[in-house]
């Protein structure tokens, strides 16, 4: 578009909150994320949007990584708030924090020597200064490890929040995702190679099976993540039935059993 006009729609956003982000020491790569907030949000009367790595990207041009790495900046300095995590059917919902005496100065580990250091392409590879002079090598190559690192550390933490969610869809409980011992069974299960829809498959089994009756109270992480794990992956559906068709069922009495088992009642 040529000439722009205010009829072609526009951003209606407080000054008190715009000069806050222009007096602000954010990097270009924040500032391109924030302007991106702020345009579907702002841009479209509502507080908070769908905000997801995929969609930030084709908003702002920077790759992926870089976007997972500046909004865990954003998020610590809180400047933005994450009112929803990303589940397996929705993406992440993101607000602009309106409380501007709650944004802190840039994190630790995202200051440079230079103020207004700017990441610039998609590629990460190419970082200068706003005044054109290029960050020694050493910075470059300090910051492209921060943001590796702190992006790898994200990346290879098990979806523990989605798992347990889908556990306690399953089952009608409520199980922390957070626990050190559930992180622990799940983590130790991952690092032998299953994945995501592994979980959910012992989950639906297990809970098809034990739903209703007197094992239902291990439908709980710590049994159904555990050793057994891949026993219970791979069961066939009605295999416990069968290896208990000699056992008396819950409910059932002694002269049942003996009338479903041996054909005869009991005098």
């Amino acid at each position: 578009m040529s000439s722009p006009q205010l009829e072609d729609g526009y951003t209606r956003i407080a000054n008190e909150l715009l000069e806050a982000v222009s007096h602000a020491d954010f990097n270009g790569a924040q500032l391109r994320i924030l302007f991106c907030l702020i345009r579907n949000t702002y841009g479209f009367g509502r507080k908070e949007c769908d905000f997801s790595n995929s969609f930030v990207a084709k908003g702002t041009g920077l790759s992926k990584s870089s976007i997972i790495a500046v909004i865990n900046s954003l998020q610590e300095g809180k400047v933005i708030v994450i009112t929803q995590q990303s589940t397996f059917n929705s993406p992440r919902k993101v607000k602009l924090n309106k409380h501007i005496n709650e944004w802190s100065v840039l994190p630790p580990q995202w200051q440079t020597s230079v103020p207004g250091t700017d990441i610039t392409t998609s590629t990460g590879t190419d970082i200068c200064t706003t005044t054109g002079i290029d960050v020694c090598t050493q910075k470059r190559k300090n910051l492209k490890k921060e943001y590796k690192d702190i992006v790898e550390k994200d990346l290879d933490k098990p979806p523990y929040k989605d798992i347990i969610d889908y556990l306690n869809a399953k089952t009608g409980k409520g199980y922390r995702w957070q626990g050190k011992a559930t992180q622990s069974h799940i983590n130790a299960r991952f690092a032998e190679g299953y994945t995501v829809e592994d979980f959910k498959k012992v989950i639906d089994n297990k809970t098809a099976e034990w739903k209703g009756g007197k094992m239902e109270q291990y439908l709980r992480p710590e049994t159904l993540f555990g050793t057994k794990f891949e026993g219970y992956l791979n069961q066939q559906q009605g295999e416990e039935e069968k290896e208990n068709g000699d056992r008396i069922k819950t409910g059932e009495s002694t002269a049942d059993f003996y009338l479903r088992k041996y054909g005869t009642r009991l005098d």
